[in-house]
């Protein structure tokens, strides 16, 4: 009698692996392709480096959980820009201000880094939805949850996200 109920179990738990493997696998690509993409003019000071550190302890905050391709974005942004590693602290309140205050380039920039670090893991939950919401009212984002939800399905699906990757990086404003 239990062995249909194990069976489905293992079908359920098979399937969230094999996601779960092809999400980090196909993560660590499309960060690699990012990291040859990446503007080197952009982010020369401290400034501008502490104003991309905070948007990954942003991405940090509203993720909340670990994922192993935030950790390569991550690792690969500080190695990237030569950013000093910070203490844990909270994130300045200015941070919004700032950021509209920065450059074109790096809020360029910093835009993809947030929606890449709700991508990144193949997920966008309610909590992050809402966050996004609170992302584009303060003026950070100028996407829709759905757009970042599309990209999302797209980076899991394998269609990649070749147009975020070229509307951020040299396209229209974030």
């Amino acid at each position: 009698i239990g062995m249909p109920i194990y069976m489905i179990i293992n079908a359920w738990a098979t399937h969230i692996i094999l996601r779960e493997a092809k999400v980090i696998i196909m993560g660590q690509q499309l960060v690699a392709h990012l990291a040859s993409r990446l503007p080197k003019e952009v982010a020369t000071t401290a400034e501008e480096h502490d104003l991309l550190y905070d948007t990954l302890r942003l991405i940090a905050v509203s993720k909340r959980d670990f994922h192993h391709n935030h950790f390569v974005l991550a690792k690969t942004l500080i190695e990237s820009y030569s950013m000093e590693v910070e203490g844990l602290e909270e994130l300045p309140d200015d941070y919004a201000d700032r950021l509209r205050a920065a450059p074109e380039g790096l809020r360029r920039l910093c835009g993809l880094c947030l929606i890449l670090g709700f991508v990144l893991d193949g997920l966008v939950t309610w909590r992050e939805r809402r966050r996004l919401n609170e992302l584009r009212d303060k003026g950070i984002l100028r996407v829709e949850v759905e757009e970042v939800s599309e990209w999302a399905e797209a980076f899991v699906s394998g269609r990649g996200v070749e147009g975020l990757l070229a509307a951020h990086l040299m396209g229209s404003p974030v």
